[in-house]
């Protein structure tokens, strides 16, 4: 057996249950979970990356603890459930959608100022899903998350909305495609935000892609989070499996979703950054 360098008590530690998974081991399951559940080292972008001692620690422990398997072709493998113990190895166990919701939400966040590079003070984020009893016009009309952002350009700003349907794995079906979809009449893109590739089926998962691809809605997989159930940007990690495409509503279609879905607290924000962002313009 290659040598293993064991410095990092906290990153290799028992692994009884779920809970005792460190960042690392949850990556490394991860990125098996996005290819599939088998791939060679170098098929796993993020891990790749790895110093060799590092990566040869967490693949010796996760080995020893009975999660993944390593064949003499220099293949990574996700053992039987049986052999993993938990079906779910990158997430809490989730009951419900509402569960997962904070963990979307922190995905979103980090989207907003990673992938699409927006400051802090140029967002904000709502729980749309939990907006109260308020009519919004019938059935797929309100998402789940949704990002706010207002940027400055030099002639005037940007008004820019973008909402997330959450689906937990194990629910997501192809007609989460066509309620995002509705949500994108009100918004300039729309995405769908599930949790654990591990719990969706390969050819179910594939045809949902192409039906996003088809329609450009985007599909982002959450492969790790926090250890314990807990919340840190640092510890999450995202997959976008289908890009959201670009859409331009009505300008009284998104007043209407604002007034219907929108605090009056936020609204108040949009009016202030909007103002700001004239001033600097």
């Amino acid at each position: 057996m290659e040598p293993v360098a064991l410095a990092d008590a906290d990153r290799i530690g028992v692994i009884a249950t779920e809970d005792d998974l460190s960042v690392d081991q949850r990556t490394l399951i991860g990125s098996l979970c996005e290819r599939g559940g088998r791939a060679k080292r170098l098929g796993l972008p993020r891990i790749s990356r790895w110093r060799r001692d590092r990566y040869l620690a967490v693949r010796h422990s996760l080995e020893a603890a009975g999660w993944i398997t390593y064949d003499r072709y220099g293949v990574l493998a996700l053992a039987p459930d049986e052999g993993r113990r938990i079906p779910v190895p990158s997430l809490p166990t989730l009951a419900n959608e509402r569960e997962l919701e904070p963990y979307a939400q922190q995905v979103v966040h980090s989207m907003a100022t990673t992938r699409f590079g927006l400051a802090e003070e140029d967002f904000r984020i709502e729980n749309t899903a939990r907006g109260g009893s308020a009519p919004t016009g019938g059935k797929w009309t309100r998402p789940d998350i949704s990002l706010l952002s207002v940027e400055t350009h030099p002639w005037f700003p940007d008004v820019n909305l973008m909402t997330f349907e959450v689906k937990l794995g194990t629910q997501l079906r192809v007609d989460a495609v066509h309620e995002a979809l509705a949500h994108r009449a009100k918004a300039n893109a729309a995405w769908i935000v599930t949790d654990a590739r591990c719990t969706i089926d390969e050819t179910r998962f594939d045809r949902i892609i192409r039906e996003a691809r088809t329609h450009g809605i985007g599909v982002v997989v959450i492969d790790a989070l926090a250890r314990n159930g807990e919340v840190a940007e640092e510890d999450t990690h995202y997959h976008v499996h289908a890009e959201a495409a670009a859409h331009k509503p009505e300008p009284e279609t998104i007043n209407d979703f604002l007034e219907q879905q929108f605090p009056a607290a936020l609204r108040n924000w949009l009016r202030l950054a909007i103002s700001r962002a004239l001033l600097e313009s």
